[in-house]
């Protein structure tokens, strides 16, 4: 986790929650859900009003992070391209 930022600027009273992932073996036990709830913790601690995150569409992670009232507040395009 870290400062969440927009153009470049810090966002004030942000956070943005970098990542988040659960191994196969292991999911289904609630680990996500704990880690979410404590970084959540951290983000309010560090004085956090807002806590961003991106995830692609589709991901079961969605369903945890609209659980836990997270919003959708955008999308972004992804490209790629191999060279050569």
């Amino acid at each position: 986790m870290g400062p969440a930022r927009m153009a470049g600027q810090v966002v004030p009273n942000a956070a943005f929650l970098n990542w988040l992932g659960v191994e196969i073996p292991y999911r289904g036990r609630g680990l996500a859900n704990t880690i979410l709830l404590n970084q959540i913790d951290l983000a309010r601690q560090h004085g956090a009003v807002y806590l961003y995150l991106t995830t692609h569409s589709g991901r079961p992670a969605w369903k945890l992070y609209q659980k836990m009232g997270f919003q959708e507040v955008g999308r972004l395009r992804s490209y790629v391209m191999e060279p050569g």
